[in-house]
């Protein structure tokens, strides 16, 4: 989830994230992030009014040994070598998917860094004291079908970050939000306890971590006679298996399939 995140304190209320998001991507920014290591947004296609579609690559100079059959002789010729990767995005949802690629990264959390470390080095997120955050949506099927199935849950935690959800949960995630926000905070967490929890609540809350990035855990007895155990929702990452072979084709289909998926964390509504 990219999260955009505006100092509240400069009285700056009016601020339009989705602006400034798509503003940025658009202008297709460039950024040494490491000496010698220019990272780039590249090729931004607008799939509909809320959503589009952008590569996003690392150029570094890279040594190649080969033999000049002119000359005889082995020589070192350095060209530059620019690896790059698809992303896609909904703007009003502030949701990304990036697509795997060993060869600029390991990791996808690495890649998502890096983009955010783009974005909030352009002069439209200073100026307006905002800041991107990428946090990896959760999968939060497991950890609330331990939460149904559960005998007694005896306690649930939940992670709360500053405002910046439009779907936040109203009577409890948005309370708390507007406490970190004026106490100049960054995060908090909050802990329910009781003889045995009521299942609904929590699993609102639960789909409102996972949608939003946070944690959340529960201690739980999955019978009467067993002993409380903690179920964490983190380790869960939400990977979007897609069935056609190559999301380029149709990007406005993969576009839906990444807007189906976050409405299916968001609800206890499985995909098509």
């Amino acid at each position: 989830r990219l999260r955009i995140f505006v100092d509240r304190t400069l009285f700056n209320n009016k601020v339009d994230r989705i602006k400034i998001l798509k503003t940025c991507i658009l202008k297709r920014p460039s950024a040494e992030l490491q000496k010698g290591f220019w990272w780039h947004i590249g090729n931004v296609k607008e799939l509909d009014d809320n959503g589009a579609s952008f590569a996003i690559g690392r150029t570094t100079k890279s040594k190649l040994e080969i033999y000049d059959p002119k000359t005889k002789d082995f020589i070192i010729n350095e060209h530059p070598e620019s690896p790059y990767t698809q992303v896609y995005i909904d703007f009003p949802f502030q949701i990304i998917a990036i697509a795997y690629k060993p060869k600029l990264s390991q990791y996808t959390k690495s890649i998502a860094q890096q983009l955010e470390r783009i974005l909030n080095l352009q002069d439209l997120f200073i100026n307006q004291h905002a800041t991107a955050n990428i946090a990896a949506l959760k999968d939060p099927k497991d950890f609330i079908t331990h939460l149904k199935e559960a005998a007694v849950v005896q306690s649930f935690s939940a992670e709360f970050s500053l405002p910046n959800l439009f779907d936040s949960e109203e009577d409890f995630e948005k309370p708390f939000q507007r406490l970190i926000q004026e106490s100049e905070g960054n995060k908090g967490k909050a802990i329910i306890s009781g003889s045995n929890l009521n299942r609904a609540v929590i699993e609102d809350l639960a789909r409102s971590c996972a949608a939003s990035g946070n944690e959340a855990s529960a201690k739980m007895k999955d019978t009467e006679q067993s002993r409380l155990r903690t179920r964490k929702l983190k380790r869960s990452t939400v990977i979007l298996d897609y069935d056609e072979e190559d999301p380029t084709e149709s990007p406005e289909e993969f576009l839906k399939a990444i807007r189906d998926t976050y409405n299916s964390i968001r609800s206890d509504q499985e995909n098509d």
